[in-house]
């Protein structure tokens, strides 16, 4: 996941058209897996003025590479979007969307005529989100390896209203009079 940004193996060249300069400019936003050089993502991105464009740094990492989300470790057959990912992770802090609201709405937009047609995601797409949670929260907590001994509570987000001695209270509130 800290390493979507690797370009294609197949192709290093730009991705524009006619283009055979090496192509190191990748967008975050965009759902594009190209890599373009700086000449033509300015030209592509010239009316997209708050997309973010990331240059490459040198590492590859297969599906990730993409900005795909495997579903299964050994032989992935679904992957799902960082974009969906993320969407998803907001979308269920700000609107409280379930797993199964969501799910069921993407296999909606996918063929609202046909719905038996489209593979069910639901199990696979619960699995995949609560793996994106542990991976957001490891990068949120400042972990690069995910091997790596971690203390009980290191991941744990502090509520701001709870008191914590030495942080929001102070020292010496025992023996305060309104205590």
């Amino acid at each position: 996941m800290y390493q979507h940004e690797a370009p294609p193996v197949s192709k290093l060249t730009c991705f524009g058209d006619d283009c055979t300069k090496p192509g190191v400019y990748n967008c975050v936003d965009c759902d594009d897996i190209g890599f373009y050089c700086q000449n033509c993502i300015l030209v592509k991105h010239q009316h997209l003025p708050f997309h973010w464009i990331e240059e490459w740094d040198g590492n590859s990492e297969q599906l990730f590479t993409r900005k795909w989300f495997p579903a299964t470790i050994l032989c992935p057959r679904t992957a799902f979007t960082f974009r969906v990912l993320k969407l998803f992770h907001l979308l269920n802090h700000m609107a409280c969307t379930t797993p199964w609201d969501f799910a069921g709405t993407m296999h909606r937009i996918t063929d609202h005529v046909c719905t038996t047609d489209v593979t069910d995601i639901y199990k696979t797409f619960k699995h995949v989100q609560r793996q994106w949670r542990v991976v957001c929260a490891w990068k949120r907590g400042g972990v690069r390896d995910a091997k790596a001994p971690r203390q009980p509570g290191s991941l744990v987000i502090g509520c701001v209203s709870c008191p914590m001695p030495g942080i929001n209270l102070n020292a010496n509130w025992e023996k305060h009079p309104d205590s």
